[in-house]
């Protein structure tokens, strides 16, 4: 059963008990969405989904933009940025320090992908 409770910090929510590799109903999409407009960040507890399934998941809000620094991307689907500190022959596999991009989040647009 999805129950979704906030972070306990000033902004998130935390949704547990929904499997998004599955199909989801209007209402269980629509209490997601309304947690993500209400808490602006939304961390789904305990998923295993295929590149192609999280894409899927995404797209239920809206257009998926593909990152600027592609080469960081996934190589066979540029929508997904890859985090990570591993390297292979010294070339990063992932972007390290993600995080302390200047609005990573692409925030700085007028529309901004949610």
């Amino acid at each position: 059963m999805l129950n979704i409770s906030p972070s306990g910090s000033p902004i998130g929510a935390i949704a547990t008990g929904i499997d998004l590799s599955k199909p989801l109903d209007k209402g269980a999409f629509a209490a997601l969405d309304n947690a993500f407009n209400t808490h602006q960040v939304l961390c789904i507890r305990d998923q295993s989904l295929s590149a192609p399934q999280y894409i899927a998941f995404a797209k239920r809000f809206g257009v998926v933009t593909e990152l600027f620094l592609n080469h960081y991307a996934h190589p066979d689907h540029p929508e997904i940025a890859r985090i990570s500190n591993i390297q292979e022959n010294g070339v990063a596999q992932g972007h390290a320090d993600a995080g302390r991009g200047w609005h990573s989040d692409m925030s700085y647009l007028a529309d901004p992908p949610r």
